[in-house]
């Protein structure tokens, strides 16, 4: 008796499993079918893209121009996608676009509704301009959801502030599904310099699903360094998988394009679909698929300037983490040489250099003044020094433990709260070198390795601060997650939270090793003297 109860049980678990494949199957591949099992898999596609260059084109024939840029990436792909995300502001990039007169040509009606209607269908909505009919056509033709960055433009109906021409206009995400119909929208909140565009009264929270059964949040550029709407996805809508078209500027030496995707999809334990636009003359680029704790699936910058695309499968058995190849991160690294950097200004920070040949390290620094403001970081490190190396007559990186607990300026747009813990390569003895890199690769040794590093700091548990593991190689690239822990741990009675991030495989090519936090509590505008134009520089 036992033995047949035994069987059936088998056989019953043998069933429930090649249900739910099957189940899978067709809810992936088949509208007509119903199934809620829940989907294993996903197969997405990133793309970095170059914009057109031509400095003299028409409104529309700038947008048809990169519209076809676009079309031909995804036939490019030989794979069967589900989703498709393309970067910020590219479709418009190049174009004069400082205030709202120069921003009306480029934008297009989206609907407020969702009708279902293909807009590449004579049924469409023909108030969509012709090359969002365009790539409404490109995502039914390959069966796929497409993430395009547009502006947008709405009637105005506040008679005291709207534009002379009635129209607000917003930098706006919009999700087409697999035969080309409007999904969703999202609108920028957090706007940098972008003056021509509005920002809404509060965040959108944009969610949609699919019919491969994964919801989505989405977000663009700046708005990754704030809590609304990216946590709110979180915390109060339980969303994994986000969206993130971006014209990202790297700056060195926290915020680079994939260390900011890397450190926030870690954090989030977040699947992260990041389209950047490529600009390697003013620092734009970075794209990358990455699934959360697991770290990168695919990603990369086009450090000479070009457009790719990265596809993977995001599924519930990815792949290992690679481990680190000095050869390969030499090789990469040598093509960021022409690479453009912004630098951030360490200028307030308290620090303390690393000094040859000393091999051990127990130090406490600390930052900020206050029971709510000072941040004390506790480093524990195990260095070795090649004196051969050391005295070789090439450049070569110094390093200091650094902290602060204070504000920055975001490029004189915002300035964020900061609370940061860290160890950075210098290319000299003072504080402000620690955000540069020696120009040409080929001239630089590595006379440091670190054989162990532990950074260890409490933080107040705040719904407004948020802390972040950050790591850069010399690369350009975070590091993988194989070789580092990132853990915490509560104190009884105590609103406090221990962060540890501790460095498990020796390095000896590293930019970056860090806390990064954000205390959005300190958040605010700028004062007038710090403010100064970026241009068409969008975060």
């Amino acid at each position: 008796m036992h033995l047949f109860i035994t069987l059936i049980s088998i056989l019953l678990i043998v069933f429930l499993c090649e249900s739910h494949e099957q189940c899978g199957k067709i809810n992936r591949y088949s509208e007509s079918e119903v199934c809620t099992a829940e989907i294993s898999e996903y197969v997405a596609a990133v793309v970095e893209h170059y914009p057109n260059q031509e400095p003299n084109l028409s409104s529309e024939e700038r947008l048809m121009k990169n519209t076809e840029d676009f079309i031909r990436i995804l036939n490019k792909i030989d794979q069967n996608l589900d989703i498709i995300v393309f970067p910020e502001a590219t479709l418009y990039a190049n174009a004069k676009m400082n205030v709202h007169d120069d921003a009306l040509p480029y934008a297009t009606k989206i609907q407020d509704t969702i009708t279902g209607v293909s807009l590449c269908s004579s049924k469409g909505n023909k108030e969509e301009a012709a090359f969002l009919i365009n790539l409404a056509c490109a995502a039914q033709n390959s069966n796929t959801y497409l993430v395009a960055n547009v502006i947008e433009k709405s009637e105005c109906n506040d008679l005291e502030n709207c534009a002379k021409d009635g129209w607000n206009l917003y930098n706006t995400n919009v999700v087409l599904d697999r035969d080309g119909a409007f999904v969703s929208k999202y609108r920028k909140f957090n706007l940098f310099g972008e003056h021509y565009v509005n920002q809404t009264a509060e965040p959108d929270i944009s969610i949609f699903e699919t019919d491969f059964g994964i919801k989505f949040g989405m977000f663009t550029c700046f708005d990754i360094l704030f809590r609304r709407p990216t946590l709110e996805l979180i915390e109060k809508h339980n969303i994994k998988h986000f969206i993130f078209p971006t014209m990202w500027f790297s700056e060195l030496p926290f915020l680079t394009a994939l260390q900011t995707q890397h450190q926030w999809a870690q954090r989030h334990d977040a699947v992260f679909l990041t389209s950047g636009a490529n600009d390697p003359k003013r620092g734009s680029g970075g794209s990358g698929i990455y699934q959360g704790k697991y770290g990168p699936l695919k990603y990369g910058i086009v450090s000479e300037g070009g457009s790719q695309a990265h596809v993977a499968t995001v599924s519930t058995h990815p792949p290992e983490a690679g481990g680190l190849d000095a050869t390969q991160i030499d090789k990469t690294a040598k093509q960021m040489d022409n690479f453009f950097f912004l630098k951030d200004d360490l200028s307030l920070y308290t620090s303390k250099i690393l000094t040859p040949n000393q091999h051990q390290y127990n130090e406490q620094l600390c930052s900020g003044s206050g029971d709510n403001n000072q941040l004390c970081c506790h480093f524990n490190i195990q260095i070795n020094w090649n004196d051969e190396i050391l005295n070789d007559g090439k450049d070569h990186y110094q390093y200091r433990m650094v902290a602060y607990s204070g504000v920055r300026s975001f490029s004189g747009m915002y300035n964020g709260g900061l609370e940061i813990c860290a160890i950075l390569a210098c290319t000299g003895e003072e504080i402000g070198s620690c955000s540069g890199r020696f120009g040409n690769y080929n001239d630089v040794s590595w006379p440091v390795t670190f054989n162990k590093i532990s950074i260890k700091a409490n933080f107040t548990i705040d719904e407004n601060k948020v802390q972040h593991p950050n790591s850069l190689l010399s690369s350009i690239r975070p590091l993988p997650v194989n070789a580092v822990e990132w853990l915490h741990r509560y104190f009884q009675d105590e609103p406090i939270v221990e962060w540890n991030y501790n460095l498990i495989e020796a390095q000896s090519r590293l930019f970056t090793f860090a806390i990064y936090g954000r205390d959005f509590n300190r958040d605010g505008p700028p004062s007038t003297k710090n403010t100064k134009s970026l241009g068409n520089i969008n975060l």
